[in-house]
């Protein structure tokens, strides 16, 4: 509910129009939503074309959303490059992608906090490191957020299934990125 009021003063999340016992009500947004073709373009991940009819950036459905490392929230968007309902790991972006995005992001970081957006390499290669290492860890949550699902939720979807998707690719990673050291 905070999130939402933020959010939405600041022009960027929906108004919020009531809450009920397990449940809020909240304005529509037309727009387009970032499909893995759209996350993948830099003139978007750079911002260089707000998306919707007002060329502004709404966010929706952040239930979840809350304080957090920098590089899990990270990992966590590139993880999900792969997919929700059909993950395919080769979807994961690749170290170029990952490295123009970083970088963007960094230059846009410095540049809000009002101070030199020059970003040199080795600041990138440092935030992959810990990128990478935190990607395993929202894997690892997502796979016991799956679990309590399947064994709880009343949703027509294959927790079980996604689950295990997340759970391998985290093993299939987790040698490689516990191996990378900082620059």
């Amino acid at each position: 509910m905070e999130m939402f009021q933020v959010l939405h003063k600041h022009g960027c999340g929906p108004e919020l129009y009531c809450s009920f016992t397990n449940g809020i009500c909240y304005e529509f947004v037309r727009g387009v939503v970032l499909d893995d073709i759209l996350l993948r373009q830099p003139s978007v991940y750079r911002g260089l074309v707000l998306l919707n009819s007002k060329s502004t950036v709404k966010f929706i459905d952040y239930e979840y959303a809350d304080f957090n490392y920098q590089a899990y929230d990270i990992g966590n968007h590139f993880n999900e490059f792969a997919g929700i309902s059909n993950v395919d790991s080769s979807l994961y972006p690749s170290c170029e992608l990952q490295f123009d995005w970083l970088t963007a992001y960094l230059e846009s970081f410095k540049w809000f906090n009002g101070v030199d957006s020059t970003v040199t390499k080795k600041e990138v290669q440092e935030l992959y490191v810990q990128v990478c290492k935190f990607s395993l860890v929202a894997h690892l949550f997502w796979c016991l957020w799956a679990l309590l699902q399947a064994k709880h939720s009343t949703i027509d979807f294959d927790f079980q299934r996604y689950a295990m998707a997340r759970f391998n690719y985290y093993f299939e990673k987790k040698q490689e990125f516990f191996g990378m050291k900082l620059p």
